[in-house]
């Protein structure tokens, strides 16, 4: 149920990065996290599936929890965090739809 409540919360955190003030005031002394077990777990049972995408999704992965954990200032939760962000899009192509929401949590429920 965690990661329900996550993902929601993980898309007004990017939404949040794109209207931020004009100033880099937000993200001054932001971590780049560059590795993650958690990630790594999750991801790792797609990599068949992403083929020749799967290192742009990795990054995209590692930039979104980079954001979110800045955001968020804490590491509470963060494997729930690193779960929400494997899955958020991963339906795009598990299931070969743009209409990727349904299919991304049903993934994330399996």
């Amino acid at each position: 149920h965690k990661l329900l409540v996550l993902v929601p919360l993980l898309s007004m955190a990017v939404g949040f990065l794109v209207l931020a003030p004009p100033d880099d005031s937000l993200l001054r002394d932001i971590k780049v996290i560059e590795s993650s077990p958690g990630i790594e777990l999750h991801l790792s049972q797609y990599k068949a599936v992403l083929a020749k995408d799967y290192a742009g999704y990795k990054g995209h992965c590692y930039r979104v929890l980079s954001y979110a954990a800045h955001i968020l200032g804490t590491d509470k939760h963060r494997d729930v965090l690193e779960a929400a962000i494997v899955y958020h899009d991963i339906g795009l192509w598990t299931d070969s739809k743009l209409a990727y929401l349904e299919p991304s949590v049903r993934r994330a429920r399996e």
